[in-house]
C-alpha cells in the first residue's frame, strides 16, 4: 500500500512526524510512504530529505508553488504505483496502525473512508471549527446527496482501479477534494465502506492547516463547482 501525506510549510514539527513514520516503515514493508511537499516556503523539504536517508520504503517528492492539499494527493497518487492507496494527515492526527484496517477492509471494498462520527462518543474541538464542520457536512449531503457524515477526515484508502479510473477526472486542489473525490467514487457505482476512528489525543487542532472562515467558504464553494462539473457532464 502507498500512503500519501501531504504537507506545507511545516518545517517546525514535521521532524518528529518523520521519525514515527520511519520507525513505523522500518517494520512494516507493506508500506510505501511518499511525503509530497505542496510548495512549501519553508525548510520543510530539507528536513524531510535529511530524515528519510537510508529508507527504502520513505520518499519525497513535491513542486515549487502551492497548490492545495487535493493537487498534493493527487500528485502523490500518479507519482507511486501500487496496489492500493490511501492518504492521511502529515500531523499523523490518526495513528498508523490504523493503516491495517484500511488494508483489510479494501479486501471487501472499493473505498474505505474513516469517520469520526461512527464514535459513540467522538472528540470534539472548538465550537466554531464544530458548528462549521456540520454546516459543511449537511450542505456536502444536500447539493451532492451523498449519506456520509463526515467527509473530511484526514484518512481515506483506495483500490488501485479507483484511482486509475478517477484520478483524470478530479478537479478541485483544496479541501474540498474529499468530497470531489467521493462523488465520482460513488457515481461510479464503487463500493465505500466508512470506518470508525478516533483521533489521537495528543492531536492539536490549532495547528491544521483549515484557516475557519477563509477556508470554509471555499469549502462550500467547491460542493458547487462539484455539482455544477457533474452538471455538465465533466464526470462522464
Amino acid at each position: 500500500m502507498a500512503v500519501i501525506l501531504p504537507v506545507y510549510n511545516a518545517a517546525k514539527q514535521i521532524a518528529q512526524v518523520v521519525e514515527e513514520v520511519r520507525d513505523f516503515a522500518s517494520v512494516r514493508p507493506e508500506y510505501s510512504f511518499i511525503f509530497v511537499d505542496d510548495g512549501s516556503t519553508d525548510d520543510t523539504r530539507t528536513v524531510i530529505a535529511n530524515a528519510i536517508k537510508g529508507i527504502a520504503n520513505v520518499s519525497l517528492t513535491g513542486y515549487e508553488v502551492n497548490r492545495g492539499k487535493g493537487y498534493a494527493v493527487r500528485f502523490g497518487f500518479g507519482s507511486i504505483d501500487a496496489r492500493s492507496y490511501c492518504f492521511t494527515d502529515s500531523d499523523l492526527a490518526y495513528p498508523l496502525e490504523l493503516l491495517d484496517t484500511i488494508r483489510a477492509e479494501l479486501s471487501c471494498y472499493d473505498v474505505v473512508i474513516g469517520s469520526r462520527k461512527l464514535l459513540q462518543r467522538p472528540r470534539r474541538p472548538n465550537l466554531l471549527r464544530h458548528l462549521l464542520g456540520e454546516g459543511y457536512n449537511y450542505l456536502m449531503r444536500l447539493t451532492l446527496g451523498l449519506p456520509y457524515r463526515d467527509t473530511q477526515a484526514g484518512l481515506k484508502g483506495f483500490n488501485r482501479e479507483v484511482i486509475e479510473r478517477i484520478l483524470p477526472k478530479l478537479t478541485i486542489c483544496g479541501f474540498g477534494f474529499d468530497a470531489e473525490l467521493l462523488y465520482i467514487a460513488s457515481k461510479e457505482g464503487y463500493s465505500i465502506q466508512e470506518i470508525a476512528v478516533q483521533e489521537r489525543e495528543t492531536h492539536n487542532y490549532k495547528t491544521g492547516k483549515i484557516k475557519l472562515s477563509k477556508d470554509s467558504l471555499r469549502m462550500f464553494r467547491d460542493l458547487l463547482r462539484v455539482r455544477a462539473n457533474d452538471l455538465m457532464g465533466r464526470y462522464g
